[in-house]
């Protein structure tokens, strides 16, 4: 065809309305619909996530948060909970019995790093790691 020119972003092309056209109010009304579903889909999952959380709180298990030192996951999808880690136990025991001889937080932590017992996450304990497993025990 001659003289035949697509249409540029945004343009028209014999009546025919973009998907993106602000001046449709058909189509700004099926947006703002979709946008309602959308936004009431998320709030159900967020209900059903909460509504869960509180479930296996009501029942006695750990729902929320990273699992305190000394303990981890065990278990799958709803039947999961805290179970006893040997070596983070063994770890916060020497940390309590250490503590308990007088020693500070940081020789604490340099001793458990010769011994060889790991922390969770770092390469080796820190003062402030140590005195959180202490305060968490009830030891000061």
């Amino acid at each position: 065809m001659a003289g035949f020119e697509p249409p540029r972003h945004g343009g028209r092309n014999g009546g025919e309305v973009h998907q993106d056209d602000p001046d449709d109010p058909m189509r700004t009304a099926m947006r703002q619909v979709i946008g309602v579903f959308a936004e009431l889909d998320r709030r159900m999952v967020v209900k059903r996530l909460r509504d869960g959380r509180a479930a296996k709180a009501a029942s006695g298990r750990k729902a929320v948060g990273a699992y305190a030192y000394g303990f981890h996951g065990d278990g799958e999808g709803r039947e999961r909970d805290a179970a006893p880690n040997p070596t983070e136990q063994a770890a916060q025991a020497r940390i309590l019995e250490l503590r308990a001889k007088g020693m500070s937080y940081r020789a604490i932590g340099t001793q458990l790093d010769t011994e060889g017992l790991p922390p969770r996450r770092a390469a080796k304990w820190s003062a402030m790691t140590v005195r959180s497993v202490c305060q968490k025990a009830g030891v000061s």
